[in-house]
């Protein structure tokens, strides 16, 4: 008994200090509690999120593709047995044909992963009745971080180049000054530079060499 009586001696000798120091620690551990629950919730609900647009209840993969080894996704692809297609007529499941592409945004060069599903689908969530369209141009979606590192926006038009299974090139929306072998008009080059100064070929060339100290000499025998 003298433990418990001399703490609550000690708790209400200090007066206001102590109870500022209770309601401070209490006010920082609902803070730590809160924070903590909110990133489990937002780790839960990506996982979610994630399982349901890429995996749906479960996935059967071709024996030959890894989806962690880019060079088995060229051969890892089979006709559909008929159990699974019994499945997918059912609209119990669905096939994802993937392939290794090329885009060229504004002339530019990016490798992407393309995949193929069927706009009907209802196995996983994603809006794909949107790729249900008619036309020569190919509907495709894309995630937000590819929009923004390929500088594309809703409505853009990029070309595609891909192989089918048989190896050969298969290309998208190839510009005519492409087809034709002619170089691109100059009304649509596009650059950009990290430097203030944008230099013609009119332009003086800069010093170059080695400059400073090196580390090693190479010389010839």
């Amino acid at each position: 008994m003298i433990i418990p009586r001399l703490a609550l001696r000690n708790l209400l000798g200090a007066g206001l200090k102590t109870w500022l120091n209770v309601v401070v620690l209490s006010f920082a551990f609902v803070i730590i509690i809160w924070m903590q629950g909110l990133y489990d919730g937002m780790g839960g609900q990506a996982k979610v999120a994630t399982t349901d647009a890429e995996y749906g209840s479960g996935q059967y993969w071709q024996e030959d593709y890894d989806p962690f080894d880019p060079l088995s996704i060229q051969d890892a692809h089979a006709v559909i047995p008929e159990s699974l297609q019994t499945q997918i007529d059912k609209g119990l499941a669905t096939g994802v044909l993937i392939s290794q592409a090329t885009i060229y945004p504004e002339g530019r060069l990016h490798t992407i992963q393309m995949k193929g599903i069927d706009p009907a689908q209802s196995v996983v969530n994603l809006p794909t009745q949107f790729l249900d369209q008619d036309g020569e141009e190919l509907p495709a979606l894309i995630g937000t971080r590819m929009a923004k590192n390929t500088g594309l926006e809703i409505g853009d038009t990029v070309t595609v180049r891909w192989r089918d299974a048989q190896g050969t090139l298969i290309a998208g929306e190839w510009p005519d000054w492409m087809k034709n072998g002619e170089p691109r008009p100059e009304s649509d080059r596009i650059t950009w530079s990290t430097r203030g100064k944008i230099w013609s070929k009119d332009d003086p060339l800069l010093p170059s060499g080695l400059l400073g100290p090196v580390r090693l000499i190479t010389a010839q025998e």
